[in-house]
């Protein structure tokens, strides 16, 4: 999970939602990916991105299992 900071005094990329993230900052994704698949040695996939919104359903839905 992406978050920003609740204090905007600490929201130094100035932004609220991933829309604004991936507009304001496009290669933003593109680095993540790269850092995340070079972090550990097991292989990772990726399959997508999720908003906001699309996040905190997963995360209800996956945490009543």
């Amino acid at each position: 999970i992406i978050a920003v900071p609740a204090d905007e005094t600490l929201n130094i990329l100035h932004v609220k939602t991933f829309t604004e993230l991936k507009s304001k900052h496009p290669t933003i994704i593109t680095i993540i990916e790269t850092w995340l698949s070079h972090y550990d040695t097991d292989p990772l996939i990726i399959n997508g991105w999720l908003d906001e919104k699309q996040t905190e359903e997963y995360i209800i839905k996956n945490s009543q299992k």
